[in-house]
């Protein structure tokens, strides 16, 4: 499983930021899907990437950007 999968579970154990970490774990595997790899160029596009908390404690917190929601938007049509 890669840092990524794993950062993205640990941000849905946060009631505040779970939507936005279903809806990016919705958009990572819908890539693995199409493309059969998750890479970073698309992976960033499609979403927006925040830190909360101090250094070194610090955690990334990913939300979709506005290309991943148009992308969820014409996954979830089909």
């Amino acid at each position: 499983m890669s840092k990524l999968l794993k950062d993205l579970e640990k941000q849905i154990q946060y009631e505040e930021y779970r939507k936005d970490g279903e809806d990016c774990i919705e958009i990572y595997n819908k890539l693995l899907e199409l493309t059969g790899n998750v890479w970073q160029s698309v992976w960033s596009v499609m979403t927006q990437v925040d830190f909360t908390g101090k250094y070194p404690n610090s955690y990334r917190i990913y939300k979709p950007s506005i290309i991943g929601k148009y992308f969820l938007t014409g996954c979830r049509a089909v």
